[in-house]
């Protein structure tokens, strides 16, 4: 029949993705975080099985990252491409491809092999945004009136929570909580 067709031939394309699959991508413990200082981001997944999966394991990963979603999106890890590693870490493992710059934007996805060598499909992509790492990045400068910063304006009393401001030292002052 045309329904058992169909379910065989989609357990084919399940079984061939393999019976992992990366879920749940971190990067220094957080999805998509923005504003990182740290030079070797470390990255994480957790790994999804389908509930007749017993005994499964990851036996390698493979992790890229771009500088484009779209590269990533044509398997292009222009950053970093860790090639097959055959490890079943998957917390913590450190950022070692090109170097970092400030307010860089990356993307980045993985895929593993489980303990019968089959690959999965790659992740769904992430992303994380370097902040500023040297302190000659910053380049903003204070806002401020520039009256409030030569002047000192004196006022009335601001509605009970502290008393005005005195004109000599000896003045008795107070603060309502």
């Amino acid at each position: 029949s045309v329904l058992t067709a169909f379910a065989v031939s989609l357990a084919a394309a399940v079984s061939a993705a393999g019976s992992l699959q990366p879920a749940n991508l971190r990067c220094e413990f957080r999805q998509n975080p923005v504003g990182l200082d740290v030079i070797q981001p470390r990255l994480s997944w957790t790994l999804d099985a389908p509930a007749d999966a017993r005994d499964q394991t990851q036996s390698a990963y493979q992790v890229l990252v771009a500088s484009t979603p779209e590269k990533l999106a044509e398997d292009r890890g222009d950053l970093w491409d860790s090639g097959k590693v055959a490890s079943d870490q998957t917390i913590h493992v450190a950022y070692a491809g090109e170097p970092l710059k400030s307010r860089l934007r990356v993307s980045w996805k993985v895929r593993v092999w489980d303990k019968d060598g089959q690959p999965s499909r790659w992740s769904e992509p992430a992303s994380w945004t370097m902040g500023l790492l040297q302190p000659s990045d910053w380049q903003a400068q204070w806002i401020a009136d520039p009256d409030s910063t030569t002047k000192v304006v004196a006022r009335g009393p601001l509605n009970g929570y502290h008393s005005e401001i005195a004109k000599t030292s000896d003045v008795t002052k107070w603060v309502a909580v």
